[in-house]
């Protein structure tokens, strides 16, 4: 029954059915990769000092397919269109990330504005929390945080909620500090690797 399975997630740690099916893929992904070093997630080991150029795009390009593919397999479009509902209504607008992620609020800011949203993007925590503490209601912060551990992200999501703007964050781990601070939140699919092929296919997803 769907209470039995609501039990079950809750019970190994997740908050519902999305989540558990994301992990489950991830870890089908996982094994054919294992399995399948053509067509898994082998080909987005990481690259290599001895890799030739040749090699390096197809790794490269690899993760960035997969990246998208998986991401969008697994997407709740209910909580999708939530957000989009929250964006398209909202009188201001905030995106923020740190590290990598910040270019994925840049870019998200820039579509915004392109789309007529009263968007912006603030780069540093102490401008992030001094624009959130004149958010209300009307307002939506959209975060960015691939492993939703990033400490100003969490700080900038709580303190926006604390002025009753609406929240959402867009991370891969449904889990993570971020994710619960957030109202709505957009799951991606992506493994992270050392060198650019996981930065770029993290920020694509």
């Amino acid at each position: 029954s769907e209470a039995t399975v609501t039990r079950f997630c809750r019970t190994i740690g997740l908050r519902g059915y999305a989540q558990l099916r994301l992990r489950l893929a991830a870890s089908a992904e996982r094994h054919r990769g294992e399995s399948d070093p053509e067509g898994g997630m082998a080909m987005l080991g990481d690259i290599d000092p001895t890799d030739t150029v040749a090699e390096i795009v197809r790794k490269v390009s690899h993760a960035d397919t997969r990246a998208v593919e998986l991401t969008l397999s697994h997407l709740d479009v209910g909580v999708l269109e939530a957000a989009v509902g929250h964006l398209a209504a909202a009188r201001r607008i905030l995106t923020f990330g740190v590290a990598s992620s910040a270019t994925a609020a840049m870019d998200a800011a820039t579509k915004l504005t392109l789309s007529d949203r009263a968007a912006i993007v603030v780069h540093d925590i102490h401008g992030a929390l001094m624009t959130t503490s004149l958010f209300g209601a009307d307002d939506v912060v959209l975060v960015f945080s691939h492993s939703g551990r990033a400490r100003e992200v969490v700080d900038v999501l709580q303190a926006a909620r604390l002025r009753g703007a609406a929240t959402i964050a867009v991370t891969s781990d449904p889990s993570s500090p971020a994710a619960r601070a957030a109202d709505h939140v957009l799951l991606t699919a992506v493994r992270e690797l050392r060198f650019r092929s996981g930065g770029v296919a993290s920020r694509m997803a």
